[in-house]
């Protein structure tokens, strides 16, 4: 019993430490790799749509972009992950 008592503390300790992490991932992914992505994108079509880039670059850069936001993705899932580990650490909504 003893030990599980002991244990509580630095679950949610570890669980806090998570919670930061993520949060501060999806503020660099929310904050600057999307944008940088979405304004990439343009670019990319502007670029085709002028003739300086043909078909197979732009599908290799869309497939670049692709990427960004599917890793975007999986850092706002591990944020929310890390909040759900955070509630269930506390036993409640901090």
């Amino acid at each position: 019993m003893n030990r599980l008592v002991g244990e509580i503390p630095r679950q949610v300790h570890v669980a806090i430490v998570r919670r930061a992490v993520a949060a501060e991932a999806w503020a660099r992914y929310r904050d600057a790799a999307l944008p940088a992505a979405s304004h990439a994108r343009a670019d990319i079509e502007r670029a085709f749509a002028a003739g300086y880039l043909g078909l197979p670059e732009v599908l290799v850069q869309q497939d670049r972009l692709l990427q960004v936001q599917g890793a975007a993705i999986d850092t706002w899932r591990d944020l929310n992950i890390a909040e759900s580990d955070l509630i269930e650490a506390l036993g409640e909504r901090p």
